[in-house]
């Protein structure tokens, strides 16, 4: 009994390992978001993320060895009594690990995988976990009787205990090193009664120039041209990066995406970066935190904003996070939780519980799948969440309408009546989002709510996934405060110090924008961002997204940087140094020529900039 315990004990360890380690190769090699992590979580997540698996384990084990102990009682010839169920688990984290293979291998030599399969086929997959499940428990009783004969359970259960320790050794040394290196944070002041609403609504890759409330010569948004008046409308505002992924996160934080190293997926925060952001402040100050916008490329969760939303894109979140040294630990969970999503997410489609989203294919083309994937569904659920909130809420909702280049079509064409070319097709996307920003913003002030709203309605950058063009941004203050026409140039860095003003909250001095409200900026100090990035067209389900090459250090995937001032632009190329420059379209506050900065001033500036946040540019003089 000891003896099968203890080879039972071997079998459980080894499979938890196995899977954790093969689980670990696959995203350590598929420069995923680990690159945005320091090498030391790397390592620490190897080890400590098998004993989220051994423990239950082991825990399971006693009651099967009992089981087994019954069944063997029983009459000579009897079937049940050759069973060894204790073999499930070890069989069972297998069964995963080589479902898990074969579905990253039939994606990636052949195409389609759970995914991508049609419905009607799943079963498949089913009978694929039950045979493979049949399988390998025989094996691993079989393997288990043969461990007993040859009596090689001593050094086989020493392994295991070492395993455990050396995994519990550097747990503890993890916690050890983090205890008293927790930050000294002020505390979390809390909203009054009656503190304003805030709403974030952005819409994917939309220049100003191209809305009529910006003067465009179609009437695109004639819904924004009447709520404009309501507004402080800003002529002249850039975003910080020209990806969806560092422009969303960089608005969020109010921190330069060269600063947190977010500037285009796989990139995700890391170390206290974490929790610095503004859906965190305000959860803590008692805001309901919902998000609405689309995985992957702005989802809180999936950029490991923590503490932050309640409620992101369907799903619930965990918002408690934890204190003294095991907050440490929050980086390795980061990584534990997508090792279990990847199985989980599988799984579950293929039994028909949950669907499973393609989210690259569905920014290509957004398709209702999972009741939170298109526009429609975001408005109305953001509606929802408004309308049940029971404190002061905050939402953030991105709308992938304009997303280029394949943009659907409308329901009510206006301009693609006569032709369904790509100008025709994004006016009319356009003009989509305006009805739909009516309908949101008109059912708002119908309950009751958008008096005591701040309303923020931008967009993430032009069409061109640059940052050389002015974008939208317009925003409705609680009481119809603030309203007005800004020529001055602003940036979407400064909106989230702005709404902690217009909240009665502290600004942090972590962050590195400031209120457009009590500290704007002058016409002639540079907006800074990240520009272009290294990436590559890379297949996958029939079709094709953008990837990141070279996604970790020294430049973190980019390739320039831009400054803005008055109505010029500048790029400099993190490769060759060289400096371009260009008038921005359609500005409506020149300078004169002379207070322009030199451009080696700016040269000094970019140098200046990116050193000081640690990027290594010994190449660059």
């Amino acid at each position: 009994m000891v003896r099968g315990a203890a080879v039972a004990v071997w079998q459980v360890v080894s499979a938890c390992y196995v899977f954790v380690l093969l689980e670990w190769l696959f995203l350590v090699t598929q420069q995923g978001f680990m690159v945005s992590l320091p090498h030391s979580v790397w390592f620490s997540a190897l080890a400590c993320i098998p004993l989220v698996l051994v423990l239950p384990g082991l825990a399971a084990l006693p009651p099967l060895l009992g089981a087994e102990a019954l069944l063997a009682r029983l009459p000579e010839g009897s079937k049940a009594r050759a069973l060894t169920v204790a073999s499930a688990v070890p069989a069972l984290v297998l069964t995963g690990l080589c479902f898990l293979l074969i579905d990253n291998f039939t994606y990636t030599v052949f195409g389609f995988g759970v995914v991508s399969v049609p419905k009607f086929l799943l079963f498949l997959y089913v009978l694929l976990w039950i045979a493979l499940f049949a399988v390998i428990v025989r094996k691993i009783a079989r393997a288990r009787q043969e461990v007993l004969a040859e009596g090689g359970w001593r050094w086989r259960l020493a392994v295991a205990g070492g395993l455990v320790a050396l995994s519990l050794g550097i747990l503890a040394f993890r916690l050890g090193s983090a205890r008293g290196a927790e930050p000294q944070e002020a505390p979390i002041a809390r909203a009054a009664a009656g503190s304003p609403n805030v709403i974030f609504v952005a819409t994917d890759g939309l220049e100003a120039r191209r809305m009529s409330a910006y003067g465009y010569e179609r009437p695109n948004t004639p819904f924004l041209e009447r709520f404009k008046e309501r507004t402080l409308f800003f002529e002249n505002a850039f975003s910080n990066a020209g990806r969806t992924t560092g422009s969303t996160t960089s608005m969020l934080t109010s921190r330069m995406p060269t600063s947190t190293k977010v500037i285009f997926p796989p990139h995700i925060l890391s170390g206290e970066a974490s929790f610095l952001h503004l859906p965190g402040l305000l959860r803590s100050a008692g805001y309901e935190t919902h998000q609405f916008t689309v995985r992957y490329y702005a989802d809180g969760p999936d950029l490991n904003m923590l503490g932050g939303f309640e409620h992101a894109n369907g799903r619930d979140v965990s918002v408690e996070v934890p204190t003294g040294p095991w907050r440490a630990l929050m980086q390795e969970r980061y990584v534990a939780e997508r090792m279990a999503e990847r199985l989980t997410e599988r799984v579950l489609y293929v039994l028909g519980i949950r669907p499973m989203v393609n989210h690259f294919k569905l920014v290509q083309l957004p398709t209702r799948i999972a009741g939170w994937d298109t526009d429609e569904d975001r408005i109305q659920g953001a509606l929802t969440a408004a309308e049940k909130a029971q404190r002061p809420f905050f939402l953030h909702l991105h709308l992938m309408g304009t997303h280029c280049c394949s943009y659907p079509r409308s329901p009510n064409p206006v301009f693609t009546r006569t032709s369904t070319s790509r100008d025709n097709m994004l006016d009319d996307a356009i003009l989509d989002v305006d009805r739909l920003l009516e309908r949101f913003i008109t059912r708002l002030e119908e309950r009751g709510l958008l008096e005591n709203t701040m309303v923020v309605i931008s967009s993430d950058h032009n069409h061109e996934w640059n940052t050389l063009d002015r974008v939208p941004l317009m925003i409705h203050f609680p009481g119809g405060r603030h309203r007005g026409v800004v020529k001055e140039n602003a940036q979407l860095l400064d909106v989230a110090p702005t709404v902690l003003e217009t909240v009665g909250l502290p600004i942090p001095g972590w962050m590195e924008g400031r209120s457009m409200l009590s500290a704007r900026r002058s016409p002639t100090e540079p907006i800074l961002g990240t520009g272009e990035v290294n990436a590559r067209l890379a297949h996958a389900d029939w079709e094709y997204i953008s990837q990141l090459r070279n996604a970790g250090p020294p430049l973190y995937g980019m390739s320039t940087v831009t400054a803005i001032v008055c109505d010029r632009w500048w790029t400099f190329q993190l490769k060759t140094g060289e400096l371009q420059t260009g008038r921005v379209s359609g500005h409506t506050a020149p300078c004169a020529e002379e207070s322009l900065p030199k451009a080696e001033d700016l040269r000094r500036r970019f140098l200046t900039h990116l050193r000081e946040r640690g990027f290594e540019l010994a190449h660059l003089r």
